[in-house]
Formats: C-alpha cells, structure tokens, sequence
C-alpha cells in the first residue's frame, strides 16, 4: 500500500495530545526526521512522546497497524506531524506554586528519594517558545523474521522517498536528520548490522546526518545501575562519572567500534509514568535535546537516494545474466559469421562503432555521477555537543554557585573547506567563533551558559559533495576528457570510411542490424 499523507484517525497507542496552548502560535521552522530501526524498538512509542509535548491543531496521519509478537507495527511508511515547543522543562512545586531545584547527582535523585517526591508538575520554562513543526516518518522495523519482508519494507521505504523527492510542497524534499530507533538494552545483532549498512549504501548523504535515540531508558533501570555502581557524586572529591553517564558512553563507544561512526546518541523513556512527575521531566528535557539536535541540522535533499540491490537480487541477476550470456552467445556466433563475408574496411568500421556506442553509455553514466558528486549538496561530517564534557561534580558546584560555564569546543575534520553550525540555545551563547583555515583544518568556539544553567547545544560541522567526492570528480573528469577525445577521433575514422565506400558501409550496417550483436 502506497504511504498517503491523509487525515486519519490515531492508533489506540497514541495517546491524546494536550492543547491547552493558544493553537494561534505559527511553527518558526520544520525539521523532517526518518525513524528507521529494529522491530519493536520503540518508534511508535516516540512518536507518541512527541505528539504528548505538542500543542495543536495539527494534521493526523495514516496510522501504523499493530503488531503481534516480533512482528513489526508498522506496515508501511506512515507521515506524523506536530507542532512542538522549542523549550526545556522545570518542575514546580504544586502546593507552593515555585519552581523546584532538580538536583544532577543520583545519590540526591535515589538515596535521598527526589524521584519519589509527590505535588510536582511537569512546566514549560517558556510557555510561549516558538513552535517546531516535526515531521516524524516511521518506517517498517527491520530485523523482521521474514527476510523477504524487509526487503520489501525497505523498497516501500525508497519509494516512499522517491515520491517525496519530486513533492509539490517544496518542505517535503529534504531531511533533516536520519535517527535509528534501539531499545536502550538491545544488542547489535548481525542481522541488523547488515541492514543498517543496506540503508547507508542507498543514502549516504542522508545518514551524514544520523542520531541514534535508546528508547526504554526507564527510571527504574537507571536507579537499578545507580545501585550496582554506588556512585557518590555529591562528594566534590574527583568523582567520576554517573551510573548513567556511564551507561551512555559505554554505548556509545560499542556503536562506534561497530559502525564505524560516532553519531549522537539520546537515552529516553518515550513513556514515562505520569504519576512520577521526575520520569515526565527526564523525558520530556530529553526531547528537547533532541529538538536542539535538530534545529542545528540542515536541509538535506532526498532526490540521490538509489536503490541498491539485496543479496537475493544479486542471485536473481546471476541467473539473468547466464541467460542473456547464452543469447549474446547466439548472437556472437551469427555476428562472427556475418563478418566473416565483410572485407577488412567493413570490419574496422564496424568495431569503431561499437566502440563509440560503448564509450557514449560510460559518458553517459559518469555524467550522472558528476551531477551527484559536483554539486552544493550538503555532505553532513559530525555533531558535536559539549554535555559529554562536563562532570557531574563540576554540574553540581556550578548550579550551586549559580556561576557560568565558559568553555571551548573545537572541531576539527579531514576536508577543507567545511562550516559549522552553531546557533544560541536558552541555556548558552557564543562568544567567539573562530573559522577553520586550510592549514588547520580546525573551528573554535568559545561559548558560556546563562547564570546556573549547563549549557545544551547541538553544533554541526558540514561541506559539500563537491568537497567530499574531490578524488572521484577529478577521476570521473579525466576519464571524461579520455573518452571525448577518443570518441572525437573515431567519430571522424568513420566518416572518412563512410565516404570512402558508402554501399559497403551501408551493407554492413544492415548486416549488422540483422545480426544484433550486444
């Protein structure tokens, strides 16, 4: 079945959005996000995070079907849009009606029992942010037991694409972002390494930008590693990292050594229980780091994406190409016999030809690729976030002292040139920026958090396709020089041959239609 972007009624897992808000507030920018991921990992469940923190009305969309087992929900690729605030999240003390201090060390969060604290509500810290407009496109959960079904859940999803590509609303052309949906507990099965690589051959640009979001990162698991650790992060005596923070690096750095990149990665429980108002408060600061990711990434188009054949097509293809070699066998055979009766003009005319007809269709394909690789395109290179960098002892003294964080953030890449992306949160500002220089290759920013606040941002570093695919273009334009040159001068061999004996060029060429030699 064909995605549709229809007005359609909600699953019964998707719970009712609140829009107490003034649905008069106009979205400031959009970001379009593709979920991929394994099956039962949580997209949807995400998706109804999102839709809990936005205000409306906003359009509904075709709905997933339901899963049973370790069947995938979600069928066919299925369009979610929202209006989300762009803000971060306060708890407030219901009975005093002010603002809660929400301590950063687990040893207050757990052992002196903040987690538990009742009469708080979760509050927006701007009530009137502006409004994003996510577009959330789920797609079908790979790893499936049914390998044929991926194959064709990945197809609807290319198509789907595709599609896309060619839009009349010009907003739907592009993504923003790539995010990979995984239980936070899951391992990286070889079956769904294998698909994530599948999907990254059929859009490279697009996974420049990816995240990688851990979905079912509840409160109770994080308490459970807090107590295996015992981590004291009050005493300002070097302590190490947090039981959590921990947690995230560890999996970070497995995903790293396997896919070989370093993506973000968020942790969230994309249903925390609404009678804890600290797991609500986690969760939904977790989203707006997410929207922070977001809003630094680009616009990035969606028309090169290929669909590059499964093993199983391959095996199909080796079957074909036996078959066309016994035609093309066939067809050798009553082409050499024809020659044979051609005088060795006829013979020389014909092979320069067909090499001109050979070397056309290689210009023809390098030309294609030349239209990928040499173009403005943004190849997106890493985003990078300075929470990695600050200590939890370091978190508690500052909001202790409400004093500023200033620190740097450098970045440096492998291309030149390339540009970085780095916008003012809520939380921090930039004081300096330092562009990057052939010789270094190397951004600086100085930047400082607002009185109390640790400072959340997203940075994106960027170049182009034409930067990135440097080698292959130069490669691909001397080959082309190569191939004009030698079709050029082929070109003129057969012109002289054809007025040289124009009966004899043009029995051979009828000869060589009736043979129909490939």
């Amino acid at each position: 079945m064909d995605p549709v972007r229809a007005k359609r009624q909600l699953p019964d897992s998707i719970e009712p959005a609140d829009i107490s808000q003034s649905a008069s507030r106009r979205w400031k920018w959009s970001a379009n996000v593709m979920l991929i991921g394994t099956s039962q990992s949580g997209k949807s469940l995400l998706v109804n995070r999102f839709r809990s923190l936005a205000v409306g009305p906003y359009p509904l969309q075709e709905s997933p079907e339901t899963g049973v087992g370790t069947t995938s929900c979600t069928r066919d690729p299925v369009m979610y849009e929202f209006d989300v605030p762009m803000t971060s999240y306060s708890l407030v003390d219901a009975t005093k009606a002010s603002e809660v201090d929400v301590p950063e060390d687990e040893e207050s969060i757990f052992k002196w029992g903040f987690w538990k604290k009742k009469d708080l509500t979760l509050s927006p810290r701007n009530p009137d942010a502006e409004l994003v407009r996510v577009r959330l496109f789920d797609t079908p959960g790979l790893d499936d037991s049914n390998p044929e079904r991926n194959c064709e859940n990945i197809q609807k999803v290319l198509q789907y694409l595709a599609k896309s590509a060619e839009d009349s609303n010009l907003d739907h052309r592009h993504l923003s972002s790539v995010i990979f949906v995984i239980k936070s507990g899951a391992s990286f099965t070889d079956s769904l390494q294998k698909w994530y690589f599948y999907y990254q051959r059929c859009m490279p640009n697009l996974f420049g930008s990816i995240a990688v979001i851990n979905t079912n990162f509840r409160l109770k698991d994080w308490k459970t590693e807090y107590t295996k650790t015992a981590v004291n992060m009050v005493s300002f005596r070097g302590a190490g990292p947090s039981s959590r923070d921990s947690k995230m690096k560890n999996r970070r750095e497995a995903w790293a050594d396997i896919f070989h990149c370093d993506p973000p990665h968020f942790f969230i429980d994309s249903k925390p229980n609404p009678k804890n108002a600290f797991e609500e408060f986690t969760s939904a600061n977790t989203v707006y780091d997410i929207l922070l990711y977001l809003r630094s990434q680009g616009k990035l188009p969606i028309e090169n994406v290929h669909l590059i054949k499964f093993p199983d097509m391959l095996s199909i293809d080796t079957k074909l190409v036996g078959c066309l070699y016994d035609v093309r066998q066939i067809w050798n055979e009553e082409r050499d016999f024809h020659m044979m009766s051609m005088t060795t003009n006829q013979k020389s005319l014909y092979i320069h030809e067909r090499n001109v007809l050979t070397w056309e269709n290689e210009l023809k394909e390098l030309d294609g690729k030349l239209s990928e690789w040499d173009s403005d395109v943004q190849w997106d290179l890493g985003t990078y976030s300075p929470k990695d960098d600050i200590s939890t002892p370091n978190k508690i003294w500052k909001i202790v002292t409400f004093s500023h964080f200033e620190n740097s953030l450098t970045i440096t890449e492998k291309v030149y040139p390339f540009q970085v992306d780095a916008a003012d949160t809520d939380d921090a500002v930039w004081v300096s920026k330092k562009l990057p220089t052939i010789q270094t290759k190397t951004w600086k920013g100085q930047y400082k958090s607002k009185w109390g606040k640790v400072p959340r941002f997203s940075v994106r570093s960027y170049t182009t396709n034409r930067t990135h695919f440097a080698e292959e273009i130069e490669a691909a334009e001397k080959r082309k020089d190569v191939l004009i040159d030698d079709i050029g001068e082929t070109k003129e061999i057969i012109a002289h041959q054809h007025m040289a004996c124009p009966q004899r060029a043009a029995h051979q060429t009828t000869s060589r239609r009736r043979s129909s030699p490939i």
